[in-house]
């Protein structure tokens, strides 16, 4: 039995793929689809952001390609089920400008009914450090449920900073696995990410993002304990494939996950897997990206860096 599992980390430290990877490896014909129609997700990424997200939109077609919503907003889907304080909290807070930054008055109530529900529900969830009083919420909420926790962790915070704002510019956060069904949508994404002309990126915004990442980079380590699990960064994207695969089998070991067998990855074989989802194709900000960047010669010369130090592999 997999053990149920909390994936957690600052955005651009590789939380997504991972997520990403269990997902697409979990979801059989058996399971992946509720009866009311809505997709199963055996990982439920950031529940909390997505709680007070509403998209309206009109045509079914971009519904269906978002099922991480449709399961938590469709008829009869994850928000309906939650207790009745909650959705009376998070109903009158949906809307476009309400943003995470101002949900610091976020009860913790919120959190244990959704954490509850999800425990239930889902074999692990996905969250995104959002700051000391987040984090301490999320934690008081999961530390009453026998969570196991992967912490990702990603040491060179210039680059976690320049990947952000570069992917608040063109909007591209992660590639698709590149299989057959995902070819069309998977080369419409990297032509978006390819043909974006990228502005130049605010050096005052990079150095206030850097410092909160820095204020924030011991939020886990007093309290991890054998629960827990730290990933590097650099391991799991590393250039040499039998690292990546290493790190992958050390995650997938620690929750009780067989990638091995045939109805988890689909017959594709497990290395071939690891590197669907953190080979070279996978990673948004490869090495040439940068230069992309107007003003990089000006970032690096500020922050005294070079480009070789943004790459971050092995």
């Amino acid at each position: 039995m997999i053990n149920k599992f909390i994936i957690i980390g600052e955005a651009r430290s590789g939380t997504t793929s991972l997520t990403g990877s269990i997902n697409s490896g979990l979801r059989t014909p058996e399971n992946r689809f509720w009866s009311n129609g809505i997709e199963s997700q055996p990982v439920l990424g950031e529940p909390f952001t997505l709680l007070f997200k509403r998209i309206d939109d009109p045509d079914p077609s971009v519904a269906r390609n978002r099922p991480l919503y449709n399961y938590v907003h469709g008829e009869n889907g994850f928000f309906t089920r939650l207790p009745e304080r909650t959705k009376k909290f998070v109903e009158p807070k949906r809307s476009p400008e309400f943003k995470i930054e101002d949900r610091h008055d976020t009860p913790q109530y919120v959190f244990d009914d959704v954490i509850d529900l999800s425990y239930t529900e889902n074999n692990g969830i996905k969250e995104i450090v959002r700051g000391e009083s987040y984090c301490e919420k999320l934690l008081s909420a999961t530390s009453r449920c026998d969570y196991r926790y992967i912490h990702l962790r990603r040491h060179n915070h210039l680059a976690m900073a320049i990947s952000f704002w570069m992917s608040k510019q063109h909007n591209v956060w992660n590639f698709p696995a590149n299989w057959p069904q995902n070819k069309k949508f998977r080369q419409n994404i990297i032509n978006k990410f390819k043909d974006f002309d990228l502005e130049p990126l605010d050096i005052t915004e990079l150095e206030r993002h850097v410092a909160r990442l820095d204020k924030r980079k011991k939020i886990f380590e007093d309290i991890k304990n054998e629960n827990w699990i730290t990933v590097e960064f650099k391991d799991l994207y590393s250039s040499g494939h039998e690292l990546s695969y290493n790190t992958y089998l050390k995650i997938v070991d620690f929750i009780n996950l067989d990638i091995h067998s045939e109805t988890f990855n689909k017959c594709q074989g497990s290395h071939t897997w690891v590197d669907m989802f953190f080979g070279n194709g996978k990673r948004v900000t490869q090495d040439c990206v940068y230069d992309k960047i107007p003003n990089l010669k000006e970032i690096l010369s500020h922050f005294n860096y070079t480009k070789e130090q943004l790459a971050e592999r092995i």
